[in-house]
Order: C-alpha cells, then sequence, then structure tokens
C-alpha cells in the first residue's frame, strides 16, 4: 500500500510571491469595488486575548 507524503512539497521562493501577489491584486480588487467581506471594525487580532486554556 502506497501512503500518501504526510507533508506536501515545498513552494518555492519566486511561486510563494506570486501567489502572495495574486492574493493582494485580489484583495485590493475588493476594497476597491466595496466587495471586501469583513467590515472595518472586525476583531483585530492584536487586540484578542489568549486563555492558558486555548
Amino acid at each position: 500500500m502506497n501512503r500518501p507524503d504526510e507533508f506536501p512539497p515545498r513552494m518555492s521562493e519566486e511561486a510563494f510571491n506570486e501567489y502572495l501577489r495574486i492574493c493582494q491584486e485580489f484583495y485590493l480588487e475588493l476594497l476597491d469595488n466595496g466587495t471586501w467581506l469583513w467590515p472595518d471594525d472586525s476583531s483585530n487580532s492584536e487586540d484578542l486575548l489568549e486563555s492558558e486554556d486555548s
């Protein structure tokens, strides 16, 4: 029985940078046309508290 790799292959730095560029382009387009899914007042991750149980 062939077992699949536990971890996917690593992405090259060039491919990763291209992925980030596409994500940023998409994000800016959503902001531009007013379809960004989260409001400006949504929780900022820096403001969230962590408990010892999590």
